[in-house]
């Protein structure tokens, strides 16, 4: 988990040549002409998969991250994350059944992986305890965080942001305003940075509510 603040990278447009420029910068990742048998293979596959993860970011850069609210029923942090997943992954805004429907499976997801057979996990993300990034309330051991958190409407935190990082194989990023509504986001944290899936952003508000963050040119793909 890295912490700290990033400006949104929206301000300047690369020119025609950003995609010859980025394949030379990124040369070393392809392997020699003479790479062969099974290892071989499968080394290359990986090396073009991470260089069309950095061209993916890459364009995903250059539109400006707009919000997309969801309903502020206690499942927001689930809702936003599967808008903003289905946008990186199949490029357009799901309806409002879709994310419904998906939040409810990521819910129960993270859950799983948090809490298997409802006790919490004695492993660890990245060298965190996931026990200890748990927040159980007020007279609440682990168990009762568990079993409260597999319920719709729980709110989630940082706990099940990390386990989802896990679940989507996805890097999350969470963004706030510091200069109030409307004013530009800035990213706050970014969760799971060594998956390889395309990056996921989210928006905490007044400190109680999660929106999606979508990139522009989503928007005119809307369902919602």
């Amino acid at each position: 988990m890295r912490s700290g603040s990033r400006r949104l990278a929206v301000c300047h447009r690369p020119g025609p040549g950003w995609l010859s420029a980025l394949s030379l910068h990124l040369g070393a990742l392809a392997p020699p002409p003479c790479a062969c048998g099974a290892s071989g293979k499968s080394k290359r596959a990986k090396q073009f998969a991470r260089f069309d993860r950095v061209v993916h970011d890459l364009e995903q850069q250059q539109q400006t991250l707009v919000p997309v609210d969801v309903p502020g029923d206690g499942n927001c942090l689930f809702s936003s994350i599967a808008v903003s997943h289905t946008v990186a992954t199949a490029g357009a805004v799901p309806s409002a059944a879709a994310f419904v429907e998906r939040a409810r499976q990521l819910r129960i997801l993270a859950n799983d992986l948090l809490c298997p057979g409802g006790n919490p996990s004695p492993d660890e993300i990245n060298g965190f305890p996931l026990a200890l990034v748990m927040e159980p309330g007020p007279g609440e051991d682990g168990c009762g965080y568990c079993a409260r958190l597999r319920r719709e409407g729980q709110w989630g935190s940082a706990a099940e942001i990390l386990a989802l990082t896990k679940v989507l194989s996805c890097p999350i990023a969470v963004y706030h305003t510091p200069g109030g509504m409307g004013s530009e986001p800035v990213e706050m944290d970014t969760y799971g940075l060594e998956e390889g899936g395309p990056r996921v952003a989210i928006l905490y508000l007044h400190g109680s509510h999660y929106t999606a963050l979508v990139p522009s040119g989503a928007l005119s793909r809307a369902k919602l």
